[in-house]
């Protein structure tokens, strides 16, 4: 089910640089993270890519995301997949394991008993990210927050902004 740990700098959906060299133009950084500009990728695709082809694209695009998303976090995290999620974590095989089959049995349940309510139309794959430590997890969803104000502690969000993401604080919540 669940693909081996693999060097995501070397995108394994489309293999021609010049084909993806537009992808570079659409990121920016804040808080130390690559921050895709969406909304232009989603333009881009629409406009120069059939549909055939945009599953295909979004998954290039996704990957070149978390390959920036793996080298700011540093030594230590990796890109696994299964049939339907994209996990970037620093935990090991075994836990990521673990988590994919709970993570695919879900969507099943979720899609089964929601029947004619809940989809899982859309392309590319679902991407769960878990940070290990919580400066890094505070540091990326920073972006997703207003300037100013008091929020409360986050065990893990949803980024329902471009493409949906999880962001998840590693169980154990280490600190630095």
């Amino acid at each position: 089910m669940w693909s081996a740990p693999y060097d995501s700098r070397s995108s394994r959906h489309m293999k021609n640089s010049e084909s993806t060299a537009w992808i570079e133009q659409h990121f920016e950084v804040h808080e130390g993270f690559p921050r895709p500009d969406w909304a232009a990728i989603a333009k881009q695709i629409e406009d120069n890519f059939d549909e055939p082809q945009r599953n295909q694209t979004w998954l290039t695009v996704v990957d070149e995301w978390l390959s920036k998303i793996i080298e700011a976090l540093g030594e230590g995290y990796w890109l696994g997949e299964s049939e339907n999620f994209l996990v970037v974590a620093s935990e090991s095989e075994q836990y990521i394991n673990s988590l994919a089959r709970f993570l695919e049995n879900t969507l099943d349940r979720v899609l089964t008993t929601l029947d004619g309510i809940a989809s899982d139309e859309g392309y590319g794959k679902h991407v769960v990210m878990i940070f290990r430590t919580l400066d890094q997890y505070y540091s990326y969803i920073s972006y997703f927050y207003p300037e100013e104000g008091e929020f409360a502690t986050s065990g893990g969000i949803y980024v329902n902004r471009g493409y949906g993401h999880f962001a998840l604080p590693h169980a154990g919540g280490g600190g630095g």
